[in-house]
């Protein structure tokens, strides 16, 4: 579709389900190595929640993980069955941290930070040097990394950047409704020189407050919903980042189905950003250039992959409903589906709607039926030969079917 070469990788089948495994592990296996860990504790919505599950219990250490209340039962069931102590608390990320944090400090436990941590930025950067040892010498001319947090960017672009040079350029892909980083960058670049304390000083009021604090909106990729990026992480971002792009929510949707349906592979929406930003046309690929796209998670809920793929063939026309009302006689029905046949439509679902804002005489019947098209071209060719089919029921004296307004 792009004319290049792209290369995904997949850290979807990544154990955990996602990337964030790598910092976990890196992370308490350096806090083993210092000394005695009885337990950890983080906050989640649900893919580091399952990475310190997983890395805790093959060390042998009791994790109690904190998940807001719109965490998806999918991943809360997946980091119970990786051995974490699910607590459900907060509306949100923010207050499930607070409760970590007063749960480590009461119980002595040590809190593993999702992004804002050296030791897991460190982990994540092994992404980086798997691309590095994959692709060799031939530097890739772009390298797609989703950001929320940052530590996964920052990692990559760390190692990238020593290994490459400014041959690759490492660009950030953020959801249009989550933009704190993009934002935080861009002030950045423009002359900001603060680091995310938010402590004031010297440097004016924009030093103070990067990387900064932005509201944020639900998105389909809520693995990437942060309000604040760490300071730790844009440390390391602002300088060596080439930049940090946005993407929109219907990009994401399509993203999703299109490495389902072309690549078989399960992406949830933060992971599916790379993807977007190519279908988006944000970034213009040279023919003979390569760009690699890190897929960071596939820990989609079943019924919302399923939504995303219905309403995706919906708005691409590869499925449609037409509410079509049929005297009620024999034999009327079947001339609607005898066009449908003849131009190789396949009807998925009858159904009889059983509300309608107007009541029908009771010689007519309504039927939705959904409809499985070629897409968008196809769809007009169905509506033509319906509007035939009507025609020729009048010249035979038959009263046609209607389509009516759903």
């Amino acid at each position: 579709m792009t004319g290049a070469r792209i290369v995904l990788k997949a850290e979807n089948i990544q154990r955990a389900g996602s990337f964030k495994v790598r910092g976990s592990v890196n992370k308490l296996r350096k806090l083993v190595a210092e000394g005695d860990v009885r337990e950890v504790t983080a906050a989640s919505a649900g893919n580091h929640a399952q990475g310190v599950a997983y890395a805790a219990s093959r060390l042998g250490i009791a994790s109690t993980i904190f998940m807001p209340q719109d965490a998806p039962l999918a991943k809360r069931r997946a980091t119970e069955e990786l051995g974490g102590d699910v607590r459900i608390v907060g509306a949100n990320y923010d207050e499930a941290r607070a409760a970590a944090l007063e749960h480590a400090h009461a119980k002595d436990a040590a809190f593993i930070d999702g992004f804002d941590d050296w030791d897991v930025i460190e982990g994540q950067g092994t992404v980086g040097v798997e691309l590095a040892r994959a692709l060799g010498d031939q530097a890739p001319d772009f390298v797609l990394v989703p950001v929320g947090g940052g530590g996964l960017l920052a990692g990559i672009a760390f190692y990238l950047k020593a290994v490459y040079g400014d041959s690759t350029k490492v660009i950030g892909i953020q959801s249009d409704r989550a933009i704190a980083m993009a934002e935080s960058f861009r002030l950045a670049r423009e002359g900001g020189e603060g680091g995310g304390g938010g402590e004031g000083g010297e440097g004016g009021p924009e030093a103070a407050e990067l990387p900064l604090l932005v509201p944020t909106r639900p998105t389909i990729a809520d693995g990437i919903r942060i309000g604040r990026p760490g300071s730790r992480p844009f440390e390391i971002i602002r300088r060596v980042v080439d930049d940090v792009i946005c993407v929109g929510e219907e990009a994401i949707y399509q993203a999703i189905v299109h490495l389902y349906e072309r690549s078989r592979l399960v992406v949830e929406g933060a992971g599916a950003v790379g993807v977007a930003a190519l279908l988006e046309r944000k970034i213009e690929l040279a023919p003979d250039s390569t760009a690699v796209i890190v897929i960071s998670g596939g820990n989609v809920d079943l019924g919302a992959m399923q939504k995303i793929i219905k309403s995706f063939l919906h708005k691409s026309q590869r499925r449609a409903v037409l509410r079509i009302r049929v005297k009620d006689a024999p034999g009327q029905l079947a001339r609607v589906v005898r066009v449908f046949e003849r131009e190789k439509v396949n009807v998925s679902e009858i159904m009889q709607p059983p509300i309608l804002a107007k009541p029908i005489s009771p010689e007519y019947t309504v039927f939705d039926m959904v409809v499985e098209t070629e897409g968008a071209r196809h769809l007009p060719h169905l509506l033509e030969a319906l509007a035939d089919e009507q025609e020729e029921m009048r010249r035979e004296g038959y009263e046609p079917f209607e389509i009516l307004d759903r």
